[in-house]
């Protein structure tokens, strides 16, 4: 019986983990920096911001987007910019990152690398899509299909089986990804799911 990774890591750490061989990119290949931000009015979500732990007990991170450009996540500094619908961030561990985002009206709550429904949802039951892109590499879309049994499959775009579970706004999924890996996401009931939660600080 092949091993089974009982950490909880975000699923965009994870699917990096499993898609490894298929890709030679990594944060030394990625693209260069972000230019830094300009415009006279920031996006909104400029500040700083508490990442919660992927699972309960974990660590927090303090996140912050500068008017600048200039991006820190805990003792990291990189940049951010934004392409179109995507929040484009450069960091020495993980190298240029884009992806969707969501926050929320009131701009207190931030989720990263976000997904988002398609199609009709009942909280978190049925589909889900988001898309990113890691360095240079493809951009990668996954689907994400969650059932009232309890059971689920990730599709991008080969279809992996698996289960999930929420706890809170905590969501954790195992699944069959060759070997079998357990990830989280944070979820926003019928709005979206994100890799990373954030809390507004200042």
């Amino acid at each position: 019986m092949k091993p089974h990774k009982t950490i909880v890591v975000a699923w965009l750490i994870a699917l990096v983990a499993a898609c490894g061989e298929e890709s030679s990119s990594t944060p030394a290949d990625a693209a260069p920096d972000a230019p830094p931000v300009t415009d006279a009015a920031p996006p909104p979500f400029v500040g700083d911001w508490l990442r919660e732990p992927i699972s309960p007990g974990g660590p927090s991170t303090t996140v912050s987007f500068r008017a600048s450009g200039e991006y820190v996540y805990g003792a990291e500094v990189g940049t951010w910019s934004l392409d179109g619908d995507d929040l484009v961030t450069t960091r020495p561990s993980l190298g240029r990152e884009a992806a969707p985002y969501y926050l929320s009206p009131d701009g207190e709550t931030m989720l990263t690398t976000a997904l988002f429904p398609v199609g009709p949802t009942d909280g978190l039951l049925g589909t889900w899509r988001g898309e990113f892109r890691l360095g240079t590499d493809p951009r990668r879309v996954n689907t994400f299909e969650f059932r009232s049994d309890g059971t689920m499959t990730w599709s991008d775009p080969m279809p992996w089986p698996g289960t999930w579970a929420l706890t809170g706004n905590s969501l954790t999924m195992t699944v069959q990804r060759g070997s079998v890996v357990t990830v989280g996401l944070r979820v926003i009931p019928d709005v979206a799911l994100g890799d990373g939660y954030l809390i507004r600080i200042h």
